[in-house]
C-alpha cells in the first residue's frame, strides 16, 4: 500500500543505494529522494490513483531501456546522504 505520509523512507533510499529504480507515492517526503533524478516523474504516482500506479509500474516493467536509464541516472546522482546510507546498509549486510 502507498505511503499517505512519511519521513525518509527506508525501503526508498535502499532502493536508491543498490541502483534499483523504485515507484513512490507523491508524498513530498518521497519527491524529494527521487526529484534529483532526470526521469523523476517517471517514478512518480498519485497516492489515491492505483490506475497511475499500474501504468508507471507496465512503463518500467515493459520499457527496459528506460529501466536502464533510470538505474544509470541513479548511479550518477547518488548525494552525500544517500551514500552515507549505503555505506551503512553494506557494512551492515556484510
Amino acid at each position: 500500500q502507498p505511503s499517505m505520509s512519511e519521513g525518509a523512507s527506508r525501503t526508498v533510499l535502499e532502493s536508491l543505494c543498490f541502483e534499483v529504480p523504485v515507484l513512490v507515492s507523491d508524498i513530498k517526503a518521497n519527491k524529494d529522494l527521487v526529484n534529483p533524478l532526470p526521469s523523476a516523474q517517471k517514478l512518480i504516482f498519485k497516492q489515491d490513483d492505483p490506475s497511475d500506479l499500474a501504468d508507471k509500474i507496465n512503463t518500467l516493467v515493459l520499457n527496459t531501456d528506460l529501466y536502464s536509464i533510470i538505474q544509470s541516472e541513479v548511479k550518477k546522482s547518488r548525494y552525500v546522504y544517500i551514500d552515507d546510507v549505503c555505506n551503512k546498509i553494506t557494512n551492515f549486510l556484510r
